[in-house]
């Protein structure tokens, strides 16, 4: 059994399942693009997102408590933009972070951009939702360092992205509406990512990749379980700028789970309003923990 960062392991047997699929998904292909995907992490990886999961979260790993989530994104005007016929997305560099803490070890990860995907890429039961927006994030290697880990205990996955769904209903989401995707952007006054993602909702969490090529397995999953509701006329918004470039549905088919393990968890601990969890300084006994780990570790790999 491996364990890694956050509340996700997931075994390792000597011979892994290798999936062989075909994408048979959303763009209009070009010579470059089948190219793309036909590369053997996309066609063959053993870690590909997105999973189908299930509202019925005893098939899963519970944890209650240890997990701790704060979000700090920028309420300023973000600019959309379509990148190679593959990506429907707003750029949002330097449009905040967010800190998870988990066994006393703060991440935090910089919030790069959110792409818009019609259907949604991840299914429940098989069935989709109209929308999902992915908040795609980088690993922020120097905050680590400066809280005293010279050496990143989970060194192996840098990007986390969260996912949150929408489907069609009788009510207007005011938030959504502040994208406005009608104009293909840029983002309006008063446009919020802290108000999809919910510090202290529900949530999945498994190890991934991303969606588009390269299809790299380097990325963690946070499906929040909440969805919000849009109307139909916000849905067409939608479909009307996606359909600028392709006449399919940018959203990839669903990949087999393997080995992986999805943990729910049902109650994280909130944080979003302490600024001392955010922006505080580390003290010396907090500096202190981290090197005498690195320090047994060095010695027990000696050891062995």
């Amino acid at each position: 059994m491996k364990n890694h960062f956050i509340i996700t392991h997931f075994e390792n047997p000597a011979s892994p399942q290798i999936v062989s699929e075909t994408y048979t998904g959303p763009i209009s292909w070009s010579p470059e693009d089948k190219n793309a995907w036909s590369n053997i992490i996309c066609s063959q990886g053993n870690e590909q997102s997105p999973i189908d999961l299930s509202k019925d979260t005893s098939n899963y790993e519970k944890l209650q408590v240890g997990y701790v989530m704060a979000t700090h994104y920028q309420t300023k005007n973000f600019n959309l933009a379509i990148q190679d016929k593959r990506l429907w997305y707003a750029d949002m560099t330097n449009g905040g972070f967010i800190i998870i803490q988990y066994k006393n070890i703060k991440y935090k990860y910089d919030v790069v951009n959110f792409s818009i995907h019609y259907d949604s890429e991840h299914t429940f039961d098989g069935k989709h939702s109209d929308v999902e927006i992915q908040i795609v994030h980088l690993k922020d290697g120097n905050y680590l360092r400066e809280r005293g880990w010279r050496l990143d205990p989970n060194n192996e996955r840098d990007t986390l992205n969260i996912s949150i769904r929408f489907e069609v209903g009788q009510n207007e989401d005011s938030n959504f509406s502040k994208i406005n995707i009608k104009n293909k952007g840029p983002t309006l006054d008063g446009f919020d990512l802290n108000k999809f993602v919910d510090t202290k909702g529900s949530f999945y969490f498994y190890s991934g990749s991303d969606t588009l090529p390269p299809c790299t397995q380097d990325v963690y999953w946070i499906i929040m379980e909440k969805t919000f509701t849009i109307t139909q006329s916000q849905l067409d918004e939608v479909k009307s700028w996606i359909k600028t470039t392709t006449t399919e549905k940018n959203a990839r088919s669903v990949k087999k789970l393997n080995n992986r393990v999805v943990y729910y968890i049902k109650t994280p601990h909130d944080l979003s309003t302490d600024v001392n969890f955010l922006f505080g300084r580390t003290s010396s006994s907090q500096i202190l923990i981290p090197r005498l780990i690195e320090v047994f570790s060095l010695i027990l790999l000696l050891i062995v």
